[in-house]
């Protein structure tokens, strides 16, 4: 097929390319976080409308949990398994790897309180920025409750000793997520 019978696109059939040099970098970022919050929330339909939304959330809450775990517990057993506080926020909060600067949430902090706990929280959250532009209320509130748990499970991955409590969420309308870690 010759390239005018394509339209004038070049390349390979079915093998389309852009150059996407002209595009600022933040409209680029806000694409991505844009397609992955269109396809969380399409999936999570999808699944909801196939096994119920109890089973739906156990699933999804499922899967979320085990890889971060799994995650927590690598970062652990690298350090040799340290049970201290101290030990959990600097190898989660400082050292553990992160996806691209995109998923990176800017604002997070750190702070021990008087009993010992750590603390995190967030003032910005790129995906539950995305989520609100297209989920409903009922979603955000699914998304919260089973979607919200990676935080927990590479602190309970890291030590399974790790008590942990949100006590925010942006999914639930709050001005930032804010968790608990303590032993």
């Amino acid at each position: 097929m010759e390239n005018e019978q394509l339209g004038g696109i070049a390349g390979e059939y079915g093998r389309v390319q852009r150059d996407l040099s002209s595009v600022p970098a933040g409209e680029l970022v806000t694409l991505v976080k844009n397609h992955h919050a269109r396809d969380v929330i399409m999936f999570v339909k999808l699944l909801i409308s196939l096994v119920g939304k109890e089973e739906a959330g156990k699933l999804i809450k499922k899967t979320r949990y085990e890889g971060a775990y799994e995650e927590g517990r690598k970062a652990a057993e690298k350090l040799g398994n340290p049970k201290d506080l101290d030990s959990y926020a600097e190898a989660y909060f400082l050292k553990a790897p992160r996806p691209v600067p995109v998923w990176v949430a800017q604002g997070d902090f750190v702070y021990r309180t008087r009993n010992k706990a750590v603390r995190q929280t967030s003032n910005y959250c790129f995906e539950a920025e995305a989520f609100k532009r297209f989920a409903d209320k009922e979603v955000l509130e699914f998304l919260a409750e089973n979607y919200c748990v990676h935080d927990q499970a590479w602190a309970n991955g890291f030590n399974p000793d790790m008590k942990f409590e949100m006590t925010k969420n942006f999914l639930r309308g709050d001005n930032c997520c804010e968790f608990t870690f303590e032993l």
